[in-house]
């Protein structure tokens, strides 16, 4: 396990952590505390305003918001995910739907160097994106490339 910092000139870094029992399939991460993942993003689509311009994380808990964004509302929504992206292109409301690119991993994430290059050129009214955990010293994700996409998109809004 990896905790974001910020080590105090904006740069951030990583620190290593105890092993964890996080390494499950993305299908059963998404079985894991899905009433509260739906009650979470029951919330979180109250926080949306006409002509947000909002990103997405490709997680478990952005899979489950992306099913809530309502239709109805002038968004621009960016992700790294292409479950999320099918999700919202399905809805065929007013959503305007980008994906940023990267190399795929096996949950359908984007993620890497070209995702952080691109995202650096957006500009969020909102981030929406959840981590494994977090405490006193920042972020807690399994990989640094996590902490870094989670950082630029939080950066970005």
């Amino acid at each position: 396990m990896l905790y974001c910092v910020n080590n105090g000139n904006n740069n951030g870094g990583a620190v290593k952590r105890e092993q964890t029992t996080w390494d499950m399939p993305f299908y059963d991460r998404m079985q894991l505390n899905l009433e509260r993942k739906e009650a979470i993003a029951r919330e979180a689509v109250l926080l949306l305003e006409e002509g947000d311009s909002v990103f997405i994380d490709g997680n478990t808990s952005g899979l489950v918001l992306s099913r809530y964004i309502p239709v109805d509302k002038n968004l621009t929504i960016v992700t790294n995910s292409s479950l999320v992206t099918l999700n919202l292109i399905q809805k065929k409301g007013k959503i305007k739907v980008y994906m940023v690119g990267g190399e795929v991993d096996e949950d359908g994430m984007t993620f890497g160097y070209k995702l952080h290059c691109e995202l650096r050129q957006y500009r969020f009214d909102k981030a929406i994106f959840s981590c494994m955990g977090f405490g006193p010293e920042g972020i807690a994700e399994p990989d640094s490339y996590a902490c870094n996409g989670r950082r630029y998109s939080a950066r970005s809004s």
